[in-house]
């Protein structure tokens, strides 16, 4: 939006003889001018009057530490460490069902690049399968495949990862496991705990009434795509799918 300034100035002083100087009766009239709106994007803190200490870069902003930087620190999760959903319980063990494709929300905040998926085994599961994937949101459940990750065999307990290269840009993912067999499986034990999916009931202070994910039945093997229609699981332990972060 433009600004206009107007501006009046009045003077009984006699004009002078020197008409290289303003003359009172010059500006004894209504004077007004338009500041125009920048249009060309730059938001420069050089084009402002700051100190220049992001130059040309419109994407920078000032943190509250006073650096010109995107906040990576607060957005971004850190590498080489691995990551599930927030905010579901406590960690308990599962023993998942075979042919059953279980999956969880998992929020991305700033664009990143996983490396790797995996499940944690509790105990030891010899010589069992599991299938790993990325699906994306569709209005609060899975809906098309993002990434079908392949498979991993699971042998005693630890995290069983599947190397990946994905790109994930901000948004709700879904991340998911299926087993050919049934497997004890690190998960949530998910009672009086913050779900982000949300309460569909009218009293959340029941949290055991919340759901914690979701799961269809589906044969061992390459993922669907898109999930299908799923049932949502509340108030029980469901089994963790881990993230780990290259950049």
């Amino acid at each position: 939006m433009a600004t206009r300034i107007k501006h009046k100035f009045h003077s009984d002083k006699p004009d002078g003889a020197d008409t290289t100087r303003a003359r009172p009766s010059d500006w004894n009239d209504d004077h007004d001018f338009t500041l125009e709106d920048d249009t060309g994007g730059d938001v420069s803190t050089a084009k402002h009057g700051f100190a220049p200490k992001a130059p040309g870069d419109v994407g920078k902003f000032l943190r509250a530490d006073a650096a010109w930087a995107a906040p990576v620190d607060v957005f971004q999760f850190a590498t080489g460490r691995w990551y599930t959903a927030p905010g579901m319980g406590y960690g308990t063990s599962l023993v998942v069902t075979a042919n059953r494709l279980y999956a969880h929300p998992f929020i991305i905040a700033r664009t990143q690049t996983a490396d790797r998926i995996g499940v944690l085994v509790d105990g030891t599961v010899a010589n069992k399968k599991c299938r790993l994937g990325i699906y994306a949101d569709s209005n609060g459940l899975p809906g098309a495949l993002v990434l079908d990750a392949g498979e991993q065999t699971l042998a005693s307990g630890g995290i069983y990862p599947v190397t990946i290269n994905q790109v994930l840009t901000p948004g709700r993912y879904w991340l998911a496991v299926v087993c050919e067999a049934a497997a004890t499986l690190h998960a949530f034990y998910h009672y009086y705990a913050f779900s982000p999916m949300g309460w569909k009931d009218e009293n959340p202070s029941m949290g055991y009434a919340a759901s914690v994910g979701v799961r269809i039945d589906a044969s061992y093997g390459a993922l669907p795509d898109p999930f299908g229609a799923a049932t949502e699981v509340a108030g029980a332990s469901f089994p963790m799918v881990f993230l780990r972060f290259s950049a």
